[in-house]
């Protein structure tokens, strides 16, 4: 697969598709082989639930260009800690 059909499987995958050709300039500078490029979409498909990316029409989700500038697949997504169980654990420990 090339750097332009990889860039549009990103591309499709991501969900706030805005400023296509800054995020192509990111990708292009990124340089992403399959392999990252399969990380990267496992990555995106637990953060699009990520309760900060979800809330306020998507408002706190960062731009495609970001997301690859900043490596944001390599950050942990709120959605793993965000459960009753986890809270409660917390408390439990602290009360």
């Amino acid at each position: 697969m090339d750097i332009n059909e990889m860039f549009d499987v990103f591309w499709e995958a991501y969900p706030k598709r805005k400023d296509k050709a800054k995020a192509y300039r990111a990708f292009k500078k990124l340089n992403p082989d399959e392999k990252l490029l399969n990380t990267i979409l496992t990555a995106l498909e637990k953060q699009k639930n990520d309760v900060n990316w979800v809330k306020q029409k998507r408002q706190f989700m960062p731009y495609p260009s970001t997301y690859l500038n900043n490596r944001r697949w390599e950050d942990e997504s709120d959605a793993e800690y965000c459960g009753h169980d986890a809270e409660n654990k917390a408390f439990g420990t602290y009360l």
